[in-house]
């Protein structure tokens, strides 16, 4: 068209200016979207804890443990009052063995040997699992029951039989009895198959004091 009287052409509207839109709002109930790592507010779980169960003790091998009666002690049988009489000696009957043994006195010196005045509360014997329903009775001085008892040595992989609560001292001890009742009918009818090693051990009830023997017993018949 022609221009205008004057001579010059208007300009032409600018256009709208860019305005964005702002974003909706998020729907009621839908949760935020979590913040990038390593920004404010993102709050990281720690580790699991670990679940693995902590393993059990072990044992030394069977080779680095002492000898019978299994145990690091003093196992000095010289200066003690008290020893088990060779001499064994055997009643039976139609169902039972009776193996006793006496207590005897041992020299040593008060004041010198540190075990000398010992109190003797129980005595060990080697045996097998395959002995524990052999043991009918045990007595002391022939009357006086005791309750025997088994023990499994897990380090040496061993049975133990006690005979506990003796109660005796060296006032008391000389000259007691005690009494092993086998079966005839069980797996281990004599003392021979009863016991593991020829051995036993006497201990003092504070087990300061474990005087061991071997080559023991000779059995004879009453």
């Amino acid at each position: 068209p022609p221009p205008p009287p004057g001579g010059a052409r208007p300009r032409p509207p600018s256009p709208p200016p860019n305005v964005v839109s702002p974003r909706p709002p998020p729907a009621p109930g839908s949760p935020s979207p979590p913040p990038p790592d390593n920004q404010p507010g993102n709050v990281t779980s720690p580790p699991p804890p670990n679940m693995i169960p902590p393993r059990p003790p072990t044992f030394p091998p069977p080779n680095n443990i002492p000898g019978f009666p299994w145990c690091r002690c003093d196992r000095n049988s010289f200066g003690v009052p008290y020893y088990l009489n060779d001499n064994v000696v055997v009643t039976e009957n139609a169902k039972y063995t009776n193996y006793t043994f006496a207590i005897e006195e041992k020299g040593c010196t008060v004041g010198q040997d540190p075990c000398c005045n010992m109190d003797l509360w129980k005595i060990d014997f080697p045996t097998t699992d395959g002995c524990r329903a052999s043991v009918s009775d045990v007595f002391l001085n022939t009357d006086q029951r005791r309750s025997p008892q088994f023990e499994y040595m897990p380090a040496s992989e061993n049975w133990l039989y006690k005979i506990t609560n003796l109660g005796l001292n060296v006032n008391t001890a000389y000259g007691a009895t005690v009494t092993i009742q086998l079966s005839k009918t069980g797996a281990c009818p004599s003392l021979d198959t009863f016991l593991a090693q020829k051995s036993y051990a006497i201990f003092s009830k504070n087990n300061h004091c474990i005087p061991t023997y071997t080559e023991w017993p000779c059995i004879q018949s009453a």
